[in-house]
């Protein structure tokens, strides 16, 4: 990091920490998603976190949509959502995944995933 001078080292942590804000975001938009069922189904994602809509007669929220694994044509549905449109789709069994615990990271952290 030689060469770079204070100012330039505040704009990367505070892009680093929107970045962070942005995937805690996302986290919890995907939470409230799963939180809505204790179903078995999909946890479909589009690339946009920012999409409401409905595809495939699918309706989106903040770039997440649940497809129970007792709709007719379920997994053909999200084979057309991944085909198609380039979505993730994430089998659910009933209950939310493990996520890490989205504890804060000290700014050493912050400044060494810049560095990378």
């Amino acid at each position: 990091m030689p060469g770079k001078t204070k100012e330039q080292l505040e704009a990367e942590i505070a892009e680093l920490q929107a970045k962070m804000r942005d995937m805690d975001e996302q986290l919890a938009a995907r939470d409230a998603a799963l939180a809505k069922t204790n179903q078995d189904g999909w946890l479909i994602s589009t690339p946009n976190t920012l999409y409401s809509g409905v595809t495939a007669k699918v309706k989106f929220e903040n770039g997440h949509a649940f497809i129970p694994a007792t709709w007719k044509d379920a997994e053909a549905v999200v084979n057309q959502l991944v085909g198609d449109f380039g979505y993730k789709a994430e089998r659910m069994t009933g209950q939310a995944p493990a996520t890490q615990a989205s504890k804060p990271l000290g700014m050493e952290a912050l400044v060494k995933e810049g560095a990378r």
